[in-house]
């Protein structure tokens, strides 16, 4: 049985990532998608509840957990878990040009991508797509493909605008 971890589990599962984090000699910041995948587990020990009242999780212990479990069972619950999140959290999956405008200029007033976090995957993939289409449409009249790709090599400048 699964559920969706509220507010509270979140806190408890980012502050038992990092305790185990520590113990285990993993840096946050350098070995980021090793602290994600832990923090992942222990959301996942939050998630994963026993069928039968008071439905306290069922493994509570992340690293036995993910000893117990291969991973390709563990991401299949964390896909059921994303579906439920979805079902019990909706966010939008669509945008309008309107919306896709607004965003833009959101996330070039804060540098980065905060803004775009209250989207789900289908508006987040929509939105890059949508991106992608006017920097081609707005710059493609005036540059090749190449030079587009050259530009792209290029570092930029220290105030972040395009040469």
């Amino acid at each position: 049985m699964l559920r969706v971890p509220r507010e509270g589990d979140m806190r408890r599962a980012r502050v038992l990532a990092r305790s185990l984090a520590a113990s285990e000699k993993i840096d946050e910041q350098r070995d980021r998608d090793m602290f994600v995948n832990l923090e992942n587990i222990c959301i996942l020990a939050f998630a994963i509840r026993n069928n039968t009242a008071p439905y306290e999780p069922w493994q509570p212990e992340p690293l036995l957990l993910e000893r117990q479990y291969d991973k390709v069972c563990l991401q299949g619950m964390w896909s059921k878990l994303d579906q439920l999140n979805e079902v019990l959290n909706p966010s939008p999956s669509q945008l309008s040009s309107g919306e896709i405008v607004a965003l833009i200029a959101a996330i070039a007033r804060s540098r980065n991508l905060g803004p775009l976090a209250v989207y789900g995957p289908g508006a987040q993939t929509s939105f890059v797509v949508s991106m992608a289409d006017l920097l081609l449409n707005s710059v493609g009249s005036k540059l090749s493909l190449e030079s587009i790709a050259r530009l792209m090599q290029e570092p930029l400048p220290s105030n972040g605008s395009p040469p």
